[in-house]
């Protein structure tokens, strides 16, 4: 890492509600070549993205499938370190199962493998899953939530061990998440909330390093270790932060991906 040209390329993969402006420090810290790099939102996180086709897309497993064919374009098919954040780590986890000559090594934020994330009663959930009352609801939220900068911040830092952020939400995000068709955002979430990539754990054959927030509010740290007990080269990093350790403690982050990248080096 000390060398920002050298090791395998490096994809980023925001969570849910995410856009990619959310790796800006992270990427300006680490230093990595923008040549060397590629950065992908979710699905229906792009103002234009149609909820139907982002539903389809899921379930069939085309998303997944072009991202794939993405990031070969990008890197002539040379394997790849793959990040990814909350939801952005089950997309990691979905496209090592299906395209694993693509992965190098897996870093895996405050991930989930599967939408109840290891609760047998989500009221939340159940809630946003009510046919329309769901949708209008998760509307209304959303609408509050970008109204403002300020709104913007408090929300973003629900995520965080007591509602603290070193790094606060860029604004930048809150204008591409304002763009976006609030459907399609709910298409997605409403997939998230029923996905399961869990079982192909054992299949994932490349290193994965988990970092995992040991006061996680969104994503149970016993769900995430669960990652690493089923993939067969997992290994954990328990930080003191909440969904949002790169927002939380940067430092610590960073560290943590140099040190990730190192050994991989070393073999």
């Amino acid at each position: 890492m000390s060398d920002p040209t050298s090791g395998p390329p490096v994809v980023l993969l925001p969570g849910l509600l995410e856009t990619h402006h959310m790796w800006e420090t992270m990427i300006d810290r680490l230093r990595w070549s923008p040549d060397r790099m590629a950065v992908f939102d979710l699905p229906g996180h792009m103002p234009g993205d149609d909820a139907e086709t982002i539903a389809q897309d899921l379930e069939t497993g085309g998303w997944v499938d072009r991202l794939a064919e993405q990031i070969r374009d990008r890197f002539g098919g040379v394997p790849a370190l793959v990040i990814g954040h909350s939801t952005g780590g089950m997309m990691a986890l979905w496209l090592a199962q299906r395209y694993p000559e693509l992965i190098d090594s897996l870093v895996l934020i405050g991930a989930l493998t599967k939408g109840d994330r290891g609760r047998t009663f989500d009221p939340g959930a159940r809630f946003f899953s009510v046919p329309m009352l769901g949708e209008m609801a998760f509307r209304a939220g959303m609408t509050m939530w970008l109204s403002s900068p300020e709104k913007f911040q408090q929300g973003y830092a629900l995520a965080a061990a007591d509602r603290k952020l070193e790094v606060p939400a860029p604004e930048a995000m809150r204008a591409q998440l304002s763009a976006c068709d609030p459907s399609a955002l709910y298409a997605t979430a409403m997939w998230v909330l029923n996905a399961d990539v869990g079982a192909g754990l054992a299949q994932v054959g490349c290193p994965v390093l988990a970092i995992i927030g040991s006061r996680d509010p969104i994503v149970p740290p016993a769900h995430q270790i669960g990652i690493i007990r089923g993939a067969p080269q997992g290994v954990a990093q328990m930080m003191p932060a909440g969904h949002l350790p790169f927002a939380e403690c940067p430092d610590l982050v960073v560290a943590a991906l140099r040190g990730w990248q190192l050994r991989q080096a070393r073999g």
